[in-house]
């Protein structure tokens, strides 16, 4: 004989439609394998509700709290020394590229300080003159752009920086275990 759904629908934790109900019923009157099953389930759920909740042993949440803090530090541990292992291999990777690069490009110590110099001068140059295009920018856009377009860009970018804060926040703040 197929038991099925009534062997279900006897463990089942959902209740049952009325239809559902009434099957069950002329089924649990028929069968005596699935009329043994239902009893000896409300057996087992009088016993499960009766018994008194177990209580973890003494020290148990400190325990886990402990051993939660550990493993919390041992993966924050890996993280550094994964990042500090893949950036000292990408530096590596880089300064052998440039040594083979430049590397006969250097002929003393000197002529490197001096490229070096004339390299950060360089960039100096580019600094100041970025400063003055963004001056010249900034005396220039009040007068051709509305208020009402400050005030829009304004906006945005505060909502983009809350919300560039907010997502460090939440990838930042140490999420604990509620006891």
């Amino acid at each position: 004989m197929n038991h099925q759904p009534f062997e279900t629908w006897v463990i089942r934790d959902e209740p049952l439609t009325k239809e559902e109900e009434q099957m069950l019923r002329k089924h649990l009157e028929s069968c005596s394998q699935c009329s043994e099953l239902s009893t000896a389930w409300r057996s087992v759920e009088n016993r499960m509700s009766s018994s008194p909740m177990a209580e973890p042993m003494p020290g148990f949440m400190d325990r886990f709290k402990a051993k939660l803090d550990d493993e919390l530090i041992k993966r924050r541990k890996r993280q550094t020394r994964f990042a500090l292992g893949f950036s000292s291999s990408a530096a590596l990777v880089f300064l052998a590229i440039w040594i083979v690069n430049f590397g006969d490009s250097i002929g003393s110590p000197t002529q490197f300080a001096i490229d070096l110099a004339a390299d950060f001068k360089g960039y100096l140059s580019f600094i100041n003159t970025l400063k003055e295009v963004s001056i010249s920018i900034t005396q220039v856009l009040p007068g051709v752009v509305p208020i009402s377009m400050w005030l829009i860009a304004a906006a945005i970018i505060s909502l983009l920086v809350a919300t560039w804060f907010i997502s460090i926040h939440r990838l930042t703040v140490q999420r604990r275990v509620l006891s």
